[in-house]
């Protein structure tokens, strides 16, 4: 029987048999990153924010291991960022897939509602229940591992915003990864095409030397060789 379980940085492996009881410690690889204040009304207010996230447990998100206000901690993604995946591969379905994993994940979110009033804020209002958003998602920040699997790895454009405003963010962030993805599949279409093209062509050169040597080997008995063909060919040519 084989348990696995997890603390900060360290996954634990625990292998238990009828004769044996054994624990492997593996150190996970992980990224960490300075936070940013974003556009939202809390700019500077990360920690809450990406509490709440990570108890979506979305797949889109890589397991979180650290945060606070200043900086956060996930497990290290290897891979490509998307739109470099997609014009290597023109992998359709992986896109699809991620435009579908941004698009559930901007409705969670807009689900997940924050206590903060209008007396903890600048200005003087009604109070709002401000709701949880992303305000950047696109094609650089969302990576793809080599078992096709995405994660979005930019976790500090997460934040509090108005209600009514994570209706431009839903329409932003699955508009721009959608264009995203539809320029890097015409790139990958048009290098296809390129490379189909190059091939025809060395093809079509390959059967013209074939031509060419043997209309000339039935001109010229007795050659052994291209280059006796080509000798006899350039002395005779002009006669």
């Amino acid at each position: 029987m084989k348990t696995f379980l997890t603390h900060g940085k360290v996954m634990i492996l625990y292998h238990q048999c009828a004769s044996c009881f054994v624990m492997k410690v593996f150190l996970m690889k992980t990224y960490k990153k300075i936070m940013r204040p974003n556009a939202s009304a809390f700019p500077y207010t990360h920690a809450e924010p990406i509490s709440k996230l990570e108890e979506l447990n979305h797949p889109l998100i890589p397991k979180i291991v650290y945060y606070d206000d200043n900086e956060y901690e996930i497990e290290y993604i290897d891979g490509e960022d998307l739109v470099t995946y997609l014009e290597r591969t023109g992998d359709w379905s992986t896109g699809i897939l991620v435009y579908e994993l941004v698009q559930d994940l901007m409705l969670q979110m807009s689900k997940i509602s924050s206590n903060y009033k209008w007396n903890d804020f600048p200005l003087k209002g009604p109070d709002i229940t401000w709701k949880l958003a992303a305000e950047d998602i696109h094609s650089k920040n969302i990576v793809i591992t080599k078992e096709g699997k995405p994660y979005l790895i930019d976790l500090d454009q997460i934040g509090w915003w108005h209600p009514y405003t994570v209706f431009k963010l839903m329409n932003a962030n699955t508009s721009r990864i959608a264009e995203c993805m539809r320029s890097a599949m015409i790139t990958w279409d048009h290098k296809v095409s390129i490379e189909r093209l190059a091939t025809e062509l060395h093809e079509i050169a390959e059967k013209n030397e074939e031509l060419f040597e043997n209309g000339v080997r039935h001109g010229f008995w007795n050659v052994t060789s291209k280059e006796e063909i080509k000798e006899k060919y350039e002395k005779y040519k002009k006669l």
